[in-house]
């Protein structure tokens, strides 16, 4: 059974992917390549599926309560190399 941070990623990362295709083809009017859209697809659920899950995971788990900073800063830091890759292929040539 996939877990709801699973199906969001897969959700997030199409999104991503139709995002990547229409701005490519109406505002830059070149073709999408399937190597930005697999990128797109990865970071999108990297940042659903890894970042978000890695978040909350260290703020709700009492196991971890001398490395929650560290654990958190982790997630925060895949959530931004995530954005920052999708807003590159979006917005980039």
């Amino acid at each position: 059974m996939i877990d709801w941070y699973s199906l969001s990623g897969i959700i997030v990362g199409l999104c991503g992917i139709v995002t990547l295709f229409i701005a490519r083809r109406k505002y830059q009017r070149l073709a999408p390549n399937l190597t930005d859209g697999v990128v797109v697809f990865l970071a999108g659920y990297a940042l659903a599926a890894g970042g978000v899950k890695v978040c909350i995971l260290s703020l709700t788990l009492p196991s971890l309560k001398s490395e929650r900073e560290y654990i958190f800063l982790g997630g925060i830091a895949v959530i931004w190399v995530s954005i920052e890759a999708i807003w590159q292929k979006i917005a980039g040539p």
